[in-house]
């Protein structure tokens, strides 16, 4: 975003029509939370409190890499904001309170790797 703007020549902190970045910027890693952030529900389910929705039907997504937070174990862990895509409600999960992606046939090896076998 930054470096479009620069590229254009324009005034990263407004834009010719008076929008600032802040108020276009909906990208996951933004430093900036959206304004729909302020409304969000605490989850520890890691879905939607309001009607079971998954976190990967969200219409849009905000990470706070901000301000991490470290868990019992000395890791980081950050508030990953959902903004459902099929009731409208905002939510937010600590990063640490997702599953696991499913795994299928994996075997562990000698490296302590894991190596993936199509059966």
């Amino acid at each position: 975003m930054w470096i479009q703007l620069q590229t254009l020549n324009l005034d990263p902190r407004t834009l010719h029509n008076g929008i600032t970045p802040r108020q276009i910027s909906m990208e996951a890693f933004s430093p900036f939370p959206p304004d729909w952030t302020n409304s969000a529900i605490h989850t520890t389910v890691f879905r939607c409190p309001r009607c079971g929705a998954e976190s990967h039907q969200a219409k849009a997504v905000w990470v706070n890499r901000r301000s991490p937070v470290y868990a019992e174990d000395h890791r980081r862990k950050w508030q990953e904001f959902y903004h459902c895509g099929e009731c409208e409600t905002p939510w937010w999960a600590w990063s640490s309170d997702r599953p696991p992606p499913p795994t299928k046939n994996l075997t562990p090896t000698k490296m302590g790797c894991t190596k993936r076998y199509d059966l």
